[in-house]
């Protein structure tokens, strides 16, 4: 059966707040994220077996969280024009039917949103290859020249040693064994389920800064 990509965005769509914009959408869900990872992980009445397994499920949370930032940053960087719009025409795998089309003319959806949709998030490397794509620029690269997202990970993390690259890289190898495997002989270890959620919070963060050179500021 094939994909209806215009329902599916209408239907994401309906599942987000209005008026809040893409930086505003990730904290409403992540901050919560974060208040019950402080709960879980220190909270004197839980117990050591049940918070094991809650803290399972915190990065599952995090890789959400910047799976549907990164798609509203993408599609606000095709809908400001060039040279991403141009940018983009090198995303071979996207497709764009009559449905599709016709949903852009009713005003539905747009461009941004329609391509956006179909980029993969299957860990850190996606997300660089699809900034890099757009901004024709190189997205980690330039996270580590300016250095916000070390300097950010580095306040926010408790094991300053692991570098924040391979706190996120972590952090989407977790929601993979988490979210399709048992892995019962896997006993998480809780500094550093912080450590990446943190982290995942603190890219967020840095990628705003870049942003702000990449898009024009919208009054408001």
């Amino acid at each position: 059966m094939s994909r209806d990509i215009r329902l599916e965005i209408l239907k994401k769509r309906q599942r987000h707040l209005k008026t809040l914009r893409r930086w505003q959408q990730y904290g409403r869900r992540m901050f919560s994220v974060i208040g019950a990872l402080n709960v879980v992980t220190k909270g004197l009445s839980v117990r050591p077996q049940v918070r094991v397994e809650v803290a399972r499920y915190f990065p599952i949370a995090a890789v959400a969280c910047l799976e549907g930032y990164y798609e509203m940053v993408y599609a606000d960087l095709i809908n400001a024009g060039d040279p991403y719009t141009g940018n983009a025409t090198a995303f071979k795998d996207v497709r764009l039917g009559v449905k599709e089309l016709l949903a852009v003319q009713c005003n539905e959806t747009n461009v941004g949103e329609l391509i956006a949709h179909q980029l993969p998030h299957n860990g850190l490397g996606d997300i660089d290859k699809n900034m890099s794509t757009l901004t024709g620029r190189d997205f980690l690269k330039e996270l580590r020249d300016r250095k916000n997202f070390e300097s950010l990970c580095k306040e926010a993390t408790e094991r300053h040693t692991v570098h924040p690259v391979k706190l996120i890289e972590r952090t989407f190898e977790l929601r993979h064994i988490f979210c399709h495997e048992l892995a019962t002989k896997v006993d998480p270890k809780i500094w550093e389920i912080r450590d990446t959620c943190f982290a995942s919070l603190c890219l967020m963060m840095a990628t705003e800064y870049l942003l702000a050179d990449y898009l024009p500021r919208r009054p408001g």
